[in-house]
């Protein structure tokens, strides 16, 4: 397991972090579904902010510029580092 220093923007949905200087383990969420018998809620995170969901299931709403540690295997990593550098030279390409 390896632990990349993040903004909340750039951590993929449903990866587990933690906070810069702590040690209890969230899931991020962009959207929380709400389940009730047959139906469901769902609750999409205002623009410029994340749910973090804790394993007793609390959920903390944090601005997305948030450092979060971010765990990842190293095939995640992998996939989330490309994938970084793809949309900066997109960015950054001439047009």
């Amino acid at each position: 397991m390896l632990r990349l220093l993040r903004q909340a923007s750039q951590v993929p949905d449903k990866t587990k972090v933690t906070k810069r200087n702590g040690e209890k383990v969230y899931t991020l969420r962009h959207k929380i579904q709400i389940y009730q018998e047959r139906e469901y809620d769902e609750i999409v995170s205002e623009e410029g902010f994340v749910f973090l969901v804790d394993h007793e299931g609390t959920i903390n709403i944090i601005p997305d510029t948030t450092q979060l540690l971010a765990n990842f295997e190293l095939e995640e990593l992998n996939t989330v580092l490309l994938t970084d550098t793809i949309y900066e030279e997109l960015t950054n390409a001439d047009v």
